[in-house]
């Protein structure tokens, strides 16, 4: 059993910590806990209380107050648990609180700290987890008011803050983090160690199971310094935090509302628009799948038939009391269909999904969650055949006659390159969320095509609108791909038809993210093509510079760095320390891994990149294309571009393009 240190810092109030103490010895089940009490200098009769316990629990005594930070690191300086929790003194906890932070953060592994649900004297929300507004970027307490019993504020969940006031922590994370920041004066220390927990690769929950009463900031002058703290808040964290408001209110169903400092959360609904023509068994199977995998609390699902005569009407009228059915008399092919569904449609989104795929579990709110941005009109999921390879991760537009296909097709389902959420000029109308604004500006799906190109349409109609087109391989779809008798029968018509309706609208993409991904793309015939990969893993050497942030340089330049096999050779000078958050930030990011040594791998493309120095995003795979297009396996590009080693062929076209590269992108 893991030894905790409960700590609290004082000052004054001793009628409240005297609450909070009989709350603890009255409803602390948990047996191997220690209390660590700090006073900050109190003039009341808190020094008494402190004398007291002498010899039962460990207390501190400072002549000056010492503010939050400095006192609760120096009380988990001489605390001895393996855990370390922080608690004020103006909370009272109730029964089986430290059971329920412990048992939380035993059951996810990769958490280091974990929040309870803190709640006013009248049972409504004080804390449920903090998230960051996308203006200010400053966190925020969700659901703050709400009743105790809500369903929003009374499910387990990962976040990126949890208040101080309740906060359980590893000691090794705390101490790994640099404890709190004892710059912050009583505010935003809190928030600051999570976001350096999350720096170190560590996860931050909230459980609802801990409930804690919390008299807020009862200590006078409790937020006369929020002004200040915040400033260095975000002096210190503007720039890397990544909001979270827009997309964690959307997987609760709602959305944010600004006006000055008042935010109103209004209800986002979803409409599900399936066109049906036979295959009733594929449809059956469809709704069954969205009834036991969809997750999102606020959907309606509207099933157009088109004409079926197979017993798909029959299973229709039994949904009717669970879903809108719209019966069509004859087969009005896809894009009718769906445009009468969207007419009797009244959410902010539209999603039409195909009648033959099979839904996994959290789909809807990984398709929402992706459309917060405003400038986002439609998501796409991945789609995977039944034996798991891919049937869609997106769109591209080939180099040879621009004809669209969706990347990837028939790769591995599970593949680093597939599982990219980026953005495309298109994505299938198999499984497509659309906000029904965009949807209604865009015309709808152009009837003039039959059962194809249709949804591709759309989009490039969006793009035109200055919309994004997102794919999120987080909502994951079975496609039992086109069973509706004479699917394709159309097919070269509509090919015809967008050709000549968008013809030197759309540009041949498909190079733009097979570079991204590392691979080349050659077309064998006009129906087959290969893909090779461009090189080996590259090799990028970095060292620190004084009066540059090593560590989030680093981190920057990951942000820019989408390579699928990489490594950073860290050359430490000297007078520098290897920085411990490094390694948690390199680990976080995809292909990459970290060596402390200065060394050139084997087959490696090494690139020597000048500190301080910022790239733009897909910087090393244009590198690795252009160097393994004249042949290099090695190629060397230290502050101004020196030719390879041993690669005598390495064409002055290729140095000029790298230059230029190296000194605008």
């Amino acid at each position: 059993m893991q030894k905790v240190s409960i700590i609290i810092a004082v000052h004054n109030r001793a009628d409240l910590t005297l609450k909070c103490l009989e709350a603890l010895s009255r409803n602390t089940e948990y047996r191997n806990w220690e209390l660590v009490m700090v006073d900050n200098a109190s003039t009341d009769q808190t020094p008494e209380i402190f004398k007291a316990l002498e010899g039962t629990v460990i207390t501190l005594r400072s002549e000056k107050n010492l503010g939050f930070a400095k006192a609760n690191n120096w009380g988990a300086r001489e605390a001895e648990g393996e855990l370390l929790c922080f608690l004020n003194n103006d909370t009272e906890v109730r029964r089986g609180w430290l059971n329920s932070l412990i048992e939380c953060m035993g059951r996810h592994p990769g958490a280091v700290a974990c929040g309870g649900k803190l709640l006013f004297p009248n049972e409504k929300i004080q804390h449920a987890g903090l998230i960051f507004d996308k203006v200010d970027r400053i966190a925020y307490h969700i659901y703050r008011g709400l009743p105790g019993n809500h369903r929003l504020v009374n499910r387990e969940r990962k976040i990126k803050a949890v208040t101080g006031a309740c906060m359980l922590v590893k000691r090794w994370a705390f101490q790994d983090a640099g404890g709190f920041d004892e710059m912050y004066l009583n505010g935003f220390e809190d928030v600051d160690l999570c976001l350096k927990l999350g720096e170190l690769n560590g996860e931050i929950y909230y459980t609802p199971k801990c409930e804690v009463i919390h008299h807020t900031s009862a200590t006078p002058g409790r937020g006369a310094d929020d002004a200040q703290n915040a400033a260095l808040f975000q002096q210190k964290w503007f720039d890397k935090i990544n909001p979270d408001e827009d997309s964690f209110l959307a997987e609760d169903g709602f959305r944010a509302e600004w006006s000055g400092a008042d935010c109103t959360l209004k209800e986002i609904w979803c409409d599900v628009i399936i066109p049906a023509h036979n295959n009733v068994g594929y449809t059956k199977k469809c709704i069954d799948s969205i009834f036991e995998n969809t997750h999102f609390p606020n959907y309606r699902i509207t099933i157009v038939d088109n004409g079926s005569i197979d017993g798909t009407v029959e299973y229709l009228k039994s949904l009717e009391r669970r879903a809108q059915v719209i019966y069509n008399q004859e087969n009005l092919g896809f894009a009718k269909a769906c445009n009468i569904g969207a007419k009797e449609a009244k959410g902010y989104y539209l999603v039409f999904l195909n009648n033959d795929t099979e839904v996994k579990e959290g789909w809807l709110t990984e398709l929402v969650k992706s459309a917060t941005e405003p400038e986002v009109a439609a998501v796409g999921g991945k789609l995977l055949y039944p034996d798991g390879t891919v049937q869609h991760a997106g769109v591209v537009f080939d180099k040879i006659d621009g004809i669209a296909y969706h990347i990837y097709a028939g790769q591995p389902g599970e593949a680093v390159y597939v599982n990219r959420g980026r953005d495309f000029q298109a994505v299938t109308g198999a499984c497509m969320l659309v906000k029904r604004d965009d949807f209604i500006s865009a015309s709808g799906f152009d009837e003039k095509y039959m059962n194809g190109r249709e949804d591709i349409d759309l989009c490039i109609t969006l793009g035109t609108m200055v919309k994004k087109i997102r794919y999120n391989p987080r909502c994951v779809v079975m496609h039992h791909e086109s069973k509706s008798p004479g699917r394709k029968a159309h097919d070269a018509e509509n090919i015809r038809r967008f050709a000549e309706k968008w013809a030197g609208q759309v540009k041949s993409d498909e190079d733009d993210y097979y570079i991204q991904d590392g691979f080349r793309v050659n077309w064998v015939s006009r129906l087959e093509y290969r893909l090779e990969y461009t090189g080996a893993p590259a090799s990028i050497v970095v060292e620190p510079v004084k009066g540059v942030d090593f560590v989030g340089w680093v981190r920057d330049i990951i942000e820019m760095t989408v390579f699928p096999d990489y490594k950073f050779l860290i050359r430490m000078a000297p007078g520098f320390s290897f920085p411990p958050e490094l390694q948690g930030i390199v680990s976080r990011a995809e292909g990459a891994d970290i060596v402390s040594a200065a060394r050139s791998l084997k087959e490696s493309i090494v690139c020597g990149v000048e500190t301080g120095f910022l790239p733009l995003k897909g910087w090393l795979s244009q590198l690795v294309l252009w160097g393994n297009g004249v042949g290099a396996g090695e190629l060397i590009v230290e502050g101004s571009v020196k030719r390879g080693r041993g690669y005598p062929d390495l064409s002055e076209d290729v140095v000029n393009e790298i230059k230029y590269f190296r000194l605008f992108g």
